[in-house]
């Protein structure tokens, strides 16, 4: 199976199989900078739904997500002592930091971390709105595609 080489110098669009038209997306609640916290929102042209996913520097084969809204200085995590509750963290070399994404073919993937383990895996719940960690199922809410939005031209972001 040939897998589609990841470009750590394009923004991508995390789109949910199980919800065609939504995808990751940072919750604008005033409060994002402290509680990072997610959604599976519409599809659009929002700078919380451009993701760029940088070569962990501490663990080969692994990402570092980032958003364009929030900056180098915020990754995608899980929450200490609940590995099930994705959100956006100060950035550092947190495990719950460290993605795998695991190429199901066809530019779809499964994403997992090293904190949550191999068990666990990005998911949007049944009503397509919140995102969480769970096992592995066989349904669309934890495949993902990737879907190349534009080059990264906005400064801080080139080496990480």
């Amino acid at each position: 199976m040939s897998v589609t080489p990841l470009e750590k110098d394009t923004w991508y669009r995390l789109v949910n199989l199980g919800w065609p038209r939504k995808s990751l997306d940072v919750i604008n609640d005033g409060k994002q900078e402290t509680d990072g916290n997610l959604q599976i929102a519409n599809t659009g042209d929002f700078s919380g739904q451009h993701w760029q996913l940088r070569p962990s520097k501490t663990h080969l084969g692994y990402f570092n997500l980032v958003t364009l809204w929030l900056g180098t200085g915020r990754a995608l995590d899980v929450h200490a002592g609940d590995k099930t509750r994705p959100h956006l963290a100060k950035a550092g070399d947190a495990t719950g930091q460290q993605w795998q994404l695991i190429s199901l073919g066809g530019n779809v993937w499964r994403l997992t971390n090293l904190y949550s383990g191999s068990e666990l895996f990005l998911s949007s719940d049944e009503s397509g709105e919140r995102v969480k960690m769970e096992p592995r199922g066989g349904d669309s809410h934890q495949r993902w595609t990737l879907v190349k939005i534009r080059g990264i031209t906005e400064p801080g972001f080139g080496n990480n």
